[in-house]
């Protein structure tokens, strides 16, 4: 929803902006298909402003009237072929070219100002000490935050960035950096160029044609580390950069890191035909960073959570490799090739989840880490997102770009990689790598949709792609298989909205040891299968080793013969598949968590897998979280702390007593257990959980966190949730209500999740009824990035969910922001399944 308003300041200050995609595709008909030329001369100050010059060169097939995305920026200057326009019209973030536009060739320069973003998006700047770093983040559409462009995918064109900025910076962006850097001509011809002493100028490379949301500039006193020549692949030039407060831990990890990179450029060349596109390959650790990780081109920005301080379980450091082989993917799905529009985002992000576990499996052999559970971990999240109400089918007609960002989800991502997985164990690693060879030729530096993909694929004759596209890719929802055995007959019930067929295997145990079975579960209610030797009782896994996107659902009997025999399941991976199982049982609120915590806890004294291990006690935090009633939780922390401590008492592998570790400090809340832990003895970020849980259970030592602060350079976040324990609810309540970037949406989410800390749920029944009360207003008045914050941290946590169901669906009466819909329509989703789970408790 776009408001128009006089004042581009009281605009900004009141409603979000988003792009549609019928003005998308008005404005792409207007151009010829030659790209945009954009030379960028970017003044990156010290401080909380910048300014620049956006000039852009473009060719037009009818000189109609034509609009920038404009976010921001205060704009003081606009030429358009050479004439100054008098009368700059703004229609909310919309900047109007109406007049001096010609057929074929244009050029228009635009001269902005702006602030530097506290958001995570656009230019956003952050503080280390005296040290400020500032990157960008642009996707979906939050390029034009950062300087004036044509926002949208299909629009896209090279640029050449000239930056100004202080001496003792680097500035970083998709191209190399020119020795000799030179003044714009165009920028001395309006003597606009300052020549301070104290600052310098950069001079980039012009890139290859990208959409907007790939573009990047970095600037800060970074620090620098260069891959050495001998771990480079076809001499592609690898840096990292960090900011100069970790630069002794990414040297820890560095020759690991450019190793996966450079080993995974290998084999991406070689699967995809096509040798990698771009001119060098950055990787940059990004502090306050909104998401992951960044696939900009040939600079990719990475969440500094990533940067370890100390030592870290296998999975993580396993997980952290996945992340940067996933960027690493995207250079080719979604950089190289883009798609059109938002609809056909799984082209890029379905690819990169599925091919970066495919590419690990393959050059990551010896880490002891099997990458399928890791997989499966990542899938679990699309069926959870499946479930709700807010689901989409894989492709999804996309209206705008708010949209857009609410499907950066786990159906675009996980549930999309499954469908991928079994088109390339279909196709085969070699008819697969051909039909990439020949999608990549056709369309380098170009746009598709759905049908060019397709087509790609249709090399392989064997199999009906009209149909698996329609059963898969544009439906949504997922199938449950349940069983009963009799007469040497497996009896598979299917459900869902949709059904469908499958192939999958079936697990059967017999004389000690497990064989298989393939079977074809057809697309109705019941299919009935004959199986040799198939006592009744048998005990059976179905989908066995994951090799479809189903759920099983098995009941009382078929679950305890399960637990009974886990220990038998030699595959890691078939040991989560039904674990999984019986814990989707607790969220559906057949299965008291009671009963599942207790079925796991002789399973994990056995269990060798760290990744296994990490997400069944991450099952057991949500258990507590979610789905046990607040009169239990201290009982049931308690009981799970006293099972991690017998399993670390009796585990020597290193790997594994991380993880406990981690959740034995995170599960000790009473005095006796916070009494027994020695601070000095574990690492920083358990100590910040435990110093956590000293000033909330126990009592406030500020000198705790003076000892930590001296191991961590960012300990500032964790003393602003801290301090905010102590004050005044209703004087934060303020704050958040009059919010207006005093600081970072990071920083102020910490103050959040202070305040509505479940130790505190006496205190906070007053506000339920005031966040409903306000949550629309936040929603049309603050920018989107804090009007989540706010949401995902301030909705109430208390027990009274039949009246937030209620106040929710009155809310969504109220509002047509796509943001607000989801959140809202998924809170009532959780909101159900904690009924269900407390009636579960006797």
């Amino acid at each position: 929803m776009i408001r128009i308003l006089q004042q581009q300041q009281q605009f900004r200050n009141k409603v979000r902006y988003s792009l549609t995609h019928s003005e998308a595709k008005l404005r792409k008909s207007l151009f010829s298909n030659s790209p945009i030329e954009t030379t960028m001369y970017i003044e990156l100050l010290k401080g909380q402003k910048y300014r620049g010059i956006a000039q852009m060169n473009f060719q037009l097939k009818e000189p109609k009237s034509l609009f920038l995305d404009c976010q921001g920026q205060d704009i003081s200057s606009l030429i358009v072929n050479n004439q100054t326009l008098q009368n700059i019209k703004q229609d909310g973030n919309k900047l109007w070219i109406e007049q001096g536009l010609r057929k074929d060739q244009n050029r228009i320069e635009v001269y902005f100002q702006n602030q530097y973003s506290t958001t995570g998006h656009g230019l956003h700047s952050f503080m280390d000490n005296e040290d400020q770093y500032v990157y960008s983040q642009c996707e979906p559409h939050h390029a034009s935050k950062m300087f004036p462009c044509f926002d949208q995918p299909d629009l896209k064109g090279t640029f050449k960035l000239f930056a100004y900025a202080p001496k003792e910076w680097k500035v970083i962006s998709n191209e190399r950096y020119l020795e000799n850097p030179r003044v714009p001509q165009f920028v001395q011809d309006k003597g606009y160029f300052p020549f301070d002493q104290q600052y310098k100028i950069w001079e980039f490379d012009q890139t290859k044609p990208l959409s907007t949301y790939l573009y990047a500039i970095l600037a800060g006193p970074y620090v620098e580390i260069k891959a050495p020549e001998e771990l480079l692949h076809n001499q592609i030039p690898q840096s990292l950069y960090c900011r100069k407060s970790l630069l002794k831990f990414v040297m820890n990890d560095a020759y690991s890191i450019f190793k996966v990179t450079s080993d995974s450029m290998k084999f991406f060349d070689e699967l995809f035909q096509y040798k990698y596109p771009f001119g060098k390959y950055d990787q940059i650790f990004c502090p306050e960073y909104s998401t992951g990780a960044m696939e900009n081109a040939g600079a990719v920005t990475i969440n500094d959570l990533y940067v370890f301080k100390e030592p870290v379980p296998k999975s993580q450091v396993a997980s952290r490799a996945n992340t940067i082989i996933h960027e690493l993917s995207h250079m080719w799905f979604g950089d190289l090739v883009t798609m059109e529009w938002w609809d056909d985002l799984w082209l890029n992000e379905s690819f990169a989840e599925f091919i970066s576990h495919l590419c690990q499996d393959n050059v990551c052999q010896g880490e002891q880490v099997n990458y399928w559970v890791q997989f499966l971990e990542r899938k679990l999240w699309g069926y959870v997102t499946d479930e709700k109400s807010t689901t989409h089918p894989i492709y999804c007609q996309i209206d705008n770009t708010d949209q857009a960002e609410n499907i950066f989800d786990g159906i675009t991502y996980a549930k999309g990689a499954a469908l991928i997985k079994q088109i390339y164990f279909t196709m085969g690693r070699e008819g697969f790598s051909k039909a990439m060879g020949l999608y990549f030729q056709k369309h380098a530096y170009g746009n598709t949709k759905l049908s060019d993909f397709f087509e790609s694929m249709s090399i392989n004759k064997n199999v009906n792609w009209e149909e698996f596209k329609q059963e898969w890719i544009m439906t949504s929802g997922f199938n449950v298989l349940s069983y009963t055995t009799q007469n040497n007959q497996i009896i598979i019930k299917q459900s869902g909205s949709h059904l469908r067929k499958h192939a999958i295997t079936i697990g059967q145990f017999v004389n000690n040891s497990w064989i298989t079975h393939k079977i074809q579960v057809d697309a109705k209610e019941i299919t009935t299968i004959k199986i040799d030797n198939l006592k009744e009782g048998s005990l059976l896994i179905l989908n066995y080793n994951d090799e479809n996107y189903i759920k099983v659902s098995y009941n009382k009997e078929q679950t305890q013969q399960i637990l009974q025999n886990l220990s038998t399941i030699e595959n890691s991976l078939n040991r989560l598949l039904v674990l999984q199982s019986i814990f989707d049982q607790v969220r559906d609120g057949q299965t008291c968590f009671l009963d599942f915590q207790q079925g796991v806890s002789n399973f994990l004294l056995h269990e060798t897998d760290d990744t296994v291990i990490k997400i069944i006690l991450n099952w057991c935090a949500a258990g507590v979280n979610n789905y046990t009633p607040y009169r239990y939780r201290a009982k049931v922390r308690e009981n799970l702390a006293s099972t991690v401590k017998q399993l670390i008492d009796c585990t020597q592998e290193q790997s594994k007593l991380l993880t406990l570790r981690s959740h034995y400090i995170s599960w000790s809340r009473t005095i006796e257990r916070l009494s027994s832990i020695n601070i000095d003895e574990i690492g920083v970020k358990d100590g910040w959980t435990y110093i956590y849980n000293q000033f909330l259970y126990n009592k406030v030592q500020w000198n705790l966190y003076d000892k930590l602060a001296l191991k961590d350079a960012d300990h500032k976040k964790h003393k602003r949730f801290l301090e905010s324990l102590s004050v005044d609810r209703d004087q934060l309540w303020s704050y958040f209500m009059s919010f207006d970037k005093n600081e970072s949406v990071q920083q102020v989410s910490q103050v959040m999740r202070a305040f509505n800390h479940e130790k505190f749920i006496d205190q906070l029944a007053k506000y339920e009824v005031r966040f409903f009360e306000v949550i629309v207003q936040i929603f049309e008045t603050k920018e989107s990035e804090y009007a989540k914050a706010f949401f995902n941290n301030l909705y109430p946590i208390g027990e009274n969910l039949e009246a937030y169901q209620q106040l929710s669906k009155e809310a969504l009466t109220k509002t047509k922001n796509d943001f607000l819909i989801k959140l809202l329509k998924e809170a009532i989703d959780i909101n159900d399944k904690r009924l269900k789970a407390y009636k579960t408790f006797k």
